[in-house]
């Protein structure tokens, strides 16, 4: 109902109507761009939040061994993967039946979710439990270990884009073609995004210090910490959305040889995807 009200009276002169505008909001965050399809509830924006919060908090708790690091790691990188799926560039109908194939998306939370545990099954491997070594696996190796599994979760899901394209489009709205370095632009984008997000939420626990009277309750000082991770990760997840737009831009010269022939357009437009 709310979509069928924007479509309708969008072409009016009042655009400040209020319940066009909350319909706009709404359909931006519920329906896919290039499909027009509905997005599942916890696949959208706010979703990641809700579902993504608990499950970081569980990847982010101090685990001893392998298997109890694993399972909050796989969890969580499934639901990244459902969620890059869920919003990622399906302007080409072919790039988008491989990107949805689940063996393929299944193999990549477990590599992601095997390269997360790695320092882990390392430490106990080599039996290394002296201080220096957990203050490293705990303290120091988080932020750019989750930084990384960010950037490398979009990279395998949405590689699909880089290699196949995506479409481009000019001002007015024509597509102009489909192009692998707007497709390169978009995914390289949202890996930094992403990056920024997970990155930042495992290194603001990891700068909490132990107060003299909380080393006597290590637990209370671990619930602290972990919190603090959860709320983190609630106040970076739209900041990241906004460090690159969603209608994502790439300059003429920077487009294959045979797109530049088909527009004099200096600037050419793409869905980013998240």
């Amino acid at each position: 109902m709310r979509q069928k009200l924007l479509e309708t009276q969008e072409k009016k002169s009042d655009d400040q109507d209020e319940k066009v505008m909350e319909a706009r909001r709404l359909v931006q965050v519920s329906v896919h761009p290039d499909t027009g399809t509905i997005i599942p509830t916890i696949f959208r924006p706010p979703g990641l939040f809700v579902v993504g919060a608990p499950l970081v908090v569980g990847t982010l708790m101090p685990h001893r061994g392998v298997i109890s690091a694993f399972i909050p790691q796989i969890l969580f990188q499934s639901y990244n993967v459902g969620f890059t799926v869920m919003n990622s560039n399906l302007s080409v109908k072919t790039q988008q039946s491989l990107s949805q194939n689940p063996l393929y998306l299944s193999g990549s939370a477990l590599y992601v979710a095997c390269v997360g545990t790695l320092p882990i099954y390392f430490a106990n491997r080599l039996n290394l439990s002296g201080p220096i070594t957990q203050n490293f696996i705990h303290r120091i190796l988080p932020p750019p270990l989750f930084a990384l599994l960010g950037a490398l979760n979009v990279f395998l899901v949405r590689s699909f884009e880089m290699s196949g394209g995506i479409q481009v489009m000019d001002g007015a709205g024509n597509v102009v073609g489909v192009s692998p370095e707007a497709g390169k632009k978009a995914v390289k984008e949202t890996a930094l995004s992403r990056a920024f997000l997970c990155g930042v939420t495992a290194l603001t626990p990891s700068l909490v210090r132990r107060s003299p009277h909380m080393l006597h309750n290590p637990g209370i000082f671990t619930i602290i910490k972990l919190l603090i991770g959860a709320l983190t990760f609630g106040i970076m997840t739209p900041i990241s959305f906004g460090l690159f737009p969603q209608q994502g831009k790439i300059n003429r010269d920077d487009l294959e040889a045979e797109l530049k022939e088909k527009t004099s357009d200096s600037e050419l437009f793409y869905h980013r995807g998240l």
